[in-house]
């Protein structure tokens, strides 16, 4: 007798049709509506999110875009030295027409301030609501002033050369304030913004301007804390015996005086004398106290400070 084959658990489930095929359950419909609805959820609120970013854009009143300076150091916070950063800020380029909501507007500023050769490193670039675009950034300051063919250039500590020079005439470089001057410099003239570097390494500045802006730094120093009371008696840093070649007795820094037919025997750089050379401060100690005896420094003779006894005075030979 043929009977009926009985039912297997959930066969009602997942009925088959011939005519229809698979049938989903009520709980896959449910799903796979769920996903189509949050699908279409995301695509609107990505789409509504564009929309409200352009609707703002194109709403919003524009804001006048202006640099601002974060922690100035001392020298730049000087009204003398306005210009530096007027030329800082033509490097920028800011236009009337920039968007303060232009997502490249920092790194755009960023980039242009690297490109003034016054700036040695972008630590920050933020803007404000009100369209200040705050600058955080390391300043390449003035050290000396280094004199090349009847000209005077500036250059930092590091041997970077910075924007203006000057005929060597019109300075006046006897002013407690100015600059100090290195002569002798081997070297020509980099382009602005290159290091002055001589042909064995141009990615370093000359070992003779090196030797030359330690000495400076040393005098500068002095001069900040009273040291150097002789400062208007000095004309220059001469480096251009630093490889012995013009005058094997006078050693490798020299510094010149306004008096034309006096100078000082110095020797090595501050911190790299010889073993039986005096330091650097000791020898500024001798100066000063000839300087206060004489009230000057006496033309026609050169001062050797390079001996621990004392100064070694010897008549000027004509160099």
């Amino acid at each position: 007798m043929n009977r009926p084959l009985p039912k297997r658990p959930g066969s009602s489930a997942a009925a088959v049709s011939p005519g229809t095929g698979l049938r989903l359950s009520r709980t896959s419909l449910w799903r796979t509506w769920a996903l189509f609805g949050w699908a279409a959820t995301i695509v609107g609120v990505v789409w509504g999110l564009r929309w409200l970013e352009q609707y703002v854009r194109t709403t919003r009143t524009p804001v006048a875009c202006q640099l601002t300076w974060v922690n100035l150091p001392p020298w730049l916070t000087m009204s003398e030295n306005d210009w530096v950063l007027q030329d800082i800020t033509r490097a920028v380029a800011l236009q009337a027409d920039d968007n303060l909501y232009d997502p490249n507007l920092c790194g755009r500023v960023g980039t242009g301030l690297l490109a003034s050769p016054w700036v040695a490193k972008v630590e920050r670039v933020s803007k404000q609501a009100d369209g200040a675009i705050a600058v955080r950034a390391v300043f390449r300051e003035p050290a000396a002033c280094v004199e090349k063919r009847g000209r005077v250039f500036l250059v930092d500590q590091a041997g970077v050369r910075l924007p203006q020079d000057y005929p060597a005439n019109s300075v006046d470089l006897s002013s407690p304030s100015s600059l100090l001057l290195i002569t002798g410099v081997a070297a020509s003239p980099p382009a602005i913004g290159a290091v002055w570097a001589g042909p064995d390494d141009p990615n370093q500045p000359t070992p003779d301007l090196v030797a030359g802006l330690k000495l400076v730094e040393h005098l500068r120093e002095a001069a900040t804390q009273g040291r150097l009371p002789f400062r208007s008696s000095l004309r220059a840093i001469d480096v251009g015996n630093y490889y012995l070649k013009e005058n094997a007795f006078d050693g490798k820094l020299r510094l010149r005086t306004i008096s034309p037919r006096c100078y000082v025997r110095w020797g090595e750089p501050p911190g790299s004398e010889y073993p039986v050379e005096p330091s650097a401060s000791r020898k500024l100690d001798m100066l000063r106290s000839l300087y206060a005896e004489q009230g000057q420094f006496p033309d026609g003779q050169i001062l050797d400070v390079r001996k621990e006894e004392g100064i070694e005075v010897r008549p000027f030979s004509g160099r």
